[in-house]
């Protein structure tokens, strides 16, 4: 399996119905890179826009947001099952 796509910056998307399989995909990707030398984080949206959205200072948001950013690869596991407020949805594309 290539990963062109981790050293290019590009994003990947995922999209299908409940139970075909695109976590596990996209975990085995993660492992898959991991294996190849970079660096993986795995998370799902609801964990990783809860802890950051709690963020009450900017300098606290900034260094939670460079652990998030610091991986090659970061996956956002079900972005989709979410209903995101204004504030959830600018610090998922901050």
């Amino acid at each position: 399996m290539r990963l062109d796509f981790i050293r290019d910056a590009a994003n990947a998307v995922f999209i299908g119905p409940n139970g075909v399989g695109k976590s596990t995909l996209a975990r085995n990707i993660a492992h898959h890179a991991v294996m190849n030398g970079y660096t993986a984080l795995f998370t799902s949206a609801g964990q990783l826009l809860g802890e950051i959205a709690a963020i009450d200072s900017a300098s606290a948001l900034r260094r939670r947001l460079a652990h998030y950013t610091a991986p090659a690869l970061l996956v956002i596991d079900e972005v989709g099952y979410l209903s995101y407020t204004n504030r959830h949805a600018d610090l998922l594309f901050e």
